[in-house]
């Protein structure tokens, strides 16, 4: 399966490989939907985090475009049926 980014993460499997430590934690879709019903500010929180990281890899990258924490927010909300 090919690398995915951090958004892939959230709606599918992925594999990623990590030169050195690291930890890694798996938080299941009805879990992540119940933290997220429950906290309603760590959807906007994560939607902003993943628009910054996502700005900063295209300049990196010197391309590409990147989604607005706006649009990655709705998704969010879409994808774990959060009104």
């Amino acid at each position: 399966m090919p690398r995915r980014g951090h958004k892939q993460c959230l709606s599918s499997e992925f594999s990623r490989q990590h030169e050195g430590d690291c930890s890694v934690f798996v938080i299941g879709k009805v879990a992540m939907g119940e933290l997220l019903r429950e906290h309603a500010t760590l959807a906007e929180q994560i939607a902003e985090t993943m628009a910054e990281r996502d700005q900063l890899t295209r300049e990196m990258t010197n391309g590409g475009t990147s989604d607005d924490a706006n649009t990655l927010l709705k998704r969010i909300r879409a994808f774990f049926a959060i009104d």
